[in-house]
């Protein structure tokens, strides 16, 4: 079919080599081979289908003539998934339908998983001019709400995509999902590890007459050392106070023996308790630290045991009910430099008052106010007032809106040796305000009328001292994702590329449904795999005339990690780099901070609602 549904060739027959590839996070092609007595021009964008899936050309064809009654043609179709190879990722923004942004294509962006793919759809949907672009973000994704930093520097979208996956420690897949309500199509991206029928549910597969393989099954090993067993865990030093914490970096909770049971229903299960031996009457928590109200089954996974200096943890037994773990002593560090307290609060209200330089130049002082401080009952407000760190300014960075990234010191009072962050009280609003302190970024004054904070922005603060309860659910946080990573970095990596046997295909129909990326087989050799290895389909090809014949790539790898070393390496330190720039300059905010002391006084304030 041609991009307009009109009909190029019928009943066309293609040669044994035409084949399906296709790749974790990476393409779905189809390559048709065919012979044709007369030359034909494919258009671009003509499409066919193949077992209910589409496939768009969207490069020329390849064509030999053979002679003037012989035309060799390999044509390489993709799925939809391969235009997010051909659209720059922007900063574009859709709301109230309609686009805003998109000039740039270089841009920091700080915001949670939902909105960085949110923003490669936009671009998507911009790009085709439609709205069948849309996103899903899955449960397992660890600190999905968490706001994070990606630069994007000149990247296409699938590109963006993987520094996304990478941010999140997950992965992603593009399919089209039809809808019978509306008889739409949808091109759905899901962020989340790309697996299905993990565990008993697994496809068991072994070499061998009806067993599934043919000869020749290869087995690889993925790394030159054993499997991590103690693992030293590095917290994040935002928001520690040295001197009352103990130490300059977040630690790991104190006395804690953890039993880890992995990915059950599509959410991380961990049970925490005080006992120095994990029994069926210890008092359980969960991975917040709250006391549950029922006691899990003892013989998870694995059993870990957080170090008496609580930087770090190892495996005291093994999945096999309390048998005794012998360690190959390999020792690991976990970066766990993005976790540290800290409280995301939302403004209310900003109020702005007009002032203007010696020279006559006009700016605005802003004050953001949250109504949310004091609301949770668990996690009670800090008093900012009273929270300055020595030798550190504290600072204001804005999660989303205009302010993006964006970091302003907050205003403080000296009286002798004590530094005191300055709140306003407001008595009619009932709320605490922030008063910000202006700051010179790109040749301006920010905030300004442009770039302003709004109702419903997020901000964070910054070199700060929390309360004891931020604290406690920062340490949860980082035991969480460090045994997470050690139960997830516990046996060999293998990759095993296999040709599945056709009989055994043809003899199930379910069988073939099984042949897809993200499928779990359970590989049965007691020579190479022993009694059995988990492993998922990560590539796999699919001969076209032939579609029971595949040859299938698997691995036990946590997650996959491709060939863009360079690129991810380049966007974190730009991330790093943009950071740095951020920092306030101190003397230029104590300045303005005494200017704003200054001005204060009968100045008319104007409040933005």
């Amino acid at each position: 079919m041609d991009a307009d549904g009109n009909a190029i060739l019928e009943d066309l027959v293609v040669d044994d080599g035409s084949e399906r590839d296709v790749e974790l996070m990476g393409n779905d092609r189809l390559t048709l081979r065919f012979s044709l007595p007369s030359y034909v021009t494919f258009s671009s964008r003509c499409y066919c289908y193949f077992q209910g899936v589409r496939y768009t050309m969207y490069i020329p064809a390849e064509v030999k003539k053979v002679n003037t009654m012989c035309y060799d043609y390999v044509v390489t179709m993709y799925t939809h998934a391969y235009e997010l190879r051909l659209t720059q990722m922007k900063d574009l923004f859709y709301s109230n339908n309609q686009y805003s942004g998109g000039e740039r294509v270089t841009f920091p962006y700080t915001a949670k998983a939902a909105e960085h793919v949110a923003m490669v759809v936009n671009c998507m949907n911009k790009a085709d001019g439609t709205r069948l672009w849309r996103y899903v973000i899955g449960t397992d994704v660890l600190e999905a709400t968490r706001e994070k930093l990606i630069v994007y520097d000149k990247m296409k979208c699938s590109d963006a995509l993987i520094a996304i996956a990478e941010a999140y420690e997950t992965e992603y897949e593009v399919k089209d999902d039809y809808d019978t309500l509306t008889d739409t199509t949808w091109r759905t991206i899901t962020l989340h590890r790309v697996e299905s029928h993990k565990g008993s549910q697994s496809l068991a597969m072994e070499y061998g007459k009806g067993k599934g393989f043919k000869s020749g099954v290869v087995r690889r090993t993925q790394v030159s050392v054993p499997p991590v067993d103690v693992l030293y865990v590095q917290g994040g030093s935002h928001n520690i106070d040295k001197t009352g914490y103990g130490n300059d970096t977040l630690l790991l909770p104190s006395n804690r023996y953890t039993v880890y049971y992995g990915y059950l229903n599509g959410a991380n299960q961990m049970y925490i308790e005080y006992k120095a031996t994990p029994t069926s009457t210890s008092v359980w928590y969960d991975a917040e630290g709250n006391r549950m109200d029922y006691i899990p089954a003892i013989g998870g996974f694995a059993i870990y045991k957080i170090n008496n200096d609580r930087r770090s943890i190892y495996r005291v037994t093994d999945a096999e009910e309390g048998t005794p773990y012998r360690p190959t002593h390999v020792e690991e560090v976990y970066d766990g430099s993005e976790v540290y307290p800290s409280r995301v609060g939302v403004v209310s209200h900003v109020k702005v008052t007009p002032r203007s330089t010696e020279d006559g130049e006009p700016y605005n002082l802003y004050d953001i106010y949250d109504e949310t401080f004091g609301t949770n009952s668990n996690a009670p407000s800090p008093d900012y007032r009273d929270a300055c760190l020595v030798d550190e300014t504290m600072t204001v960075i804005f999660q989303d809106g205009m302010l993006a990234g964006r970091e302003f010191a907050i205003q403080t009072s000296e009286e002798g040796t004590d530094v005191q962050a300055v709140m306003n009280w407001d008595s009619t609003l009932q709320e605490w305000g922030i008063p910000l302190c202006p700051s010179e970024e790109d040749s301006m004054i920010l905030p300004n009328a442009t770039f302003a904070p709004a109702i419903g922005d997020h901000y964070a603060v910054f070199h700060c001292k929390l309360p004891s309860s931020y604290i406690r659910v920062a340490e949860f946080t980082l035991l969480h994702q460090a045994v997470d990573w050690l139960f997830n970095n516990a046996e060999i990596e293998y990759t095993a590329d296999g040709e599945v046997d056709e009989k055994w295909i043809m003899a199930d129909s379910a069988r073939s449904d099984r042949m897809a990326i993200g499928e779990c087989i359970s590989l049965r050799d007691t020579e190479m795999f022993g009694l059995g290895l988990q492993m998922r389909i990560t590539g796999l090809r699919q001969n076209v005339n032939a579609p029971w014949r595949y040859s299938i790539t698997m691995d036990n790898r946590p997650r996959t990690l491709y060939d863009w070393t360079r690129m991810l390496e380049k966007t974190v330190r730009d991330a790093n780099e943009y950071k740095a720039t951020l920092s306030p300059n101190e003397q230029l905010c104590r300045n303005i901070g005494n200017t704003r002391r200054r001005a204060e006084e009968g100045a008319e304030e104007v409040e933005v609602s």
